[in-house]
């Protein structure tokens, strides 16, 4: 057994100041060192696994934020297009942005991420579809897309973007815009 003895010189007497086993003294560095380490990689393991479930919803929510801003573009340009040719409120196309290519393009949005759609809202939009292409069915196709539009603004508003916000700060805007309908014309006689 080793002893380590460490002597001090206070004046003229030679005093022993602290005596302590070279083992005893290993054993607690180790321990110490140990418990520093065992602690370091808890923390480290919660705190990394925290991280990692936040950037994954963050992910998520984004995802959302994305294929629910285009489906509410879209709607939104067919809603201010029948309010521009003078309708109070409904959906309307032109020859330009044809409802075939609307509703590909929706389509080509939601398929891969079918999902992140709520699942009623899904419905409505698979419903619509072919009654948007039917003639005789059109007006009941343009409730199922109103339908369709109400949810998925509903959730983008109420629970998206607050959820976004959380996350990322309060960058992110809802869609409170609500367009005038234009003032009547005067029609001119003459």
């Amino acid at each position: 057994m080793f002893v380590c003895v460490w002597e001090l010189n206070l004046s003229s007497k030679d005093t022993t100041c602290c005596q302590m086993d070279l083992t005893e003294f290993v054993l607690t560095i180790a321990l110490s060192s140990t418990m520093a380490a065992i602690v370091t990689t808890v923390l480290g393991y919660f705190l990394g696994e925290r991280q990692f479930k936040r950037e994954k919803q963050a992910g998520y929510i984004q995802e959302k934020v994305r294929l629910y801003s285009l489906i509410l573009f879209h709607l939104e340009a067919m809603h201010l297009h029948n309010i521009a040719l003078g309708g109070e409120d409904g959906y309307s196309w032109g020859e330009k942005h044809p409802i075939e290519e609307i509703i590909r393009e929706i389509d080509e949005a939601i398929r891969p991420r079918l999902d992140l759609l709520n699942p009623e809202a899904l419905k409505n939009w698979l419903e619509a579809q072919p009654m948007l292409y039917n003639i005789e069915l059109i007006a009941d196709g343009l409730a199922c897309l109103a339908a369709f539009h109400e949810l998925v603004l509903r959730e983008y508003n109420e629970e998206i973007i607050p959820a976004y916000r959380k996350i990322v700060g309060p960058e992110p805007r809802t869609l409170e815009y609500q367009p005038e309908p234009p003032a009547p014309q005067q029609q001119q006689t003459e």
